[in-house]
């Protein structure tokens, strides 16, 4: 098989994943197929933003649904005006969406839980579209890290 088709086939794969990923969420929150964007953020330039914003390891603590309170405490505090970058592992890739945080207050439940939208990771990142406020709950070997900013 040529690189050409083979890189062709991982694009409509991968096309493929992200429109199921945007219809679910679409689906699941009732929303219009413009309230969600998918958005180029380059995974390690996110990871080197959360590290400058003081991530903690939690050390021997591997369960990242132990901050589910915490991340309802972040949301409670989200403003209803703007959008947030959602973190979503594929199944080969991974890929930012944005929604307004009108959508994410509105289920934040679904954000958090969803295995399409987590579905090869366990890392949660909500970071605010200018990056004023987020809070992310990143997999490790030693734990889980943590941080939380703008509040």
């Amino acid at each position: 098989m040529s690189i050409t088709l083979k890189e062709k086939l991982k694009a409509a794969k991968q096309e493929k994943e992200r429109n199921n990923i945007k219809d679910d969420v679409i689906k699941s929150n009732n929303l219009l197929i413009n309230d969600v964007d998918f958005i180029e953020v380059p995974y390690q330039e996110m990871i080197i933003e959360l590290e400058g914003k003081g991530l903690e390891l939690q050390r021997d603590n591997h369960d990242v649904h132990s901050q589910y309170s915490n991340y309802q405490k972040f949301i409670e505090r989200v403003p209803s005006e703007g959008n947030v970058f959602l973190y979503c592992s594929g199944k080969d890739m991974y890929y930012f969406i944005s929604v307004s945080n009108r959508i994410l207050k509105s289920n934040p439940k679904y954000f958090w839980e969803s295995s399409l939208l987590h579905f090869s990771s366990q890392d949660r990142i909500f970071i605010d579209s200018k990056k004023k406020y987020g809070f992310a709950v990143l997999t490790g070997e030693y734990g889980i890290e943590t941080c939380q900013w703008g509040f």
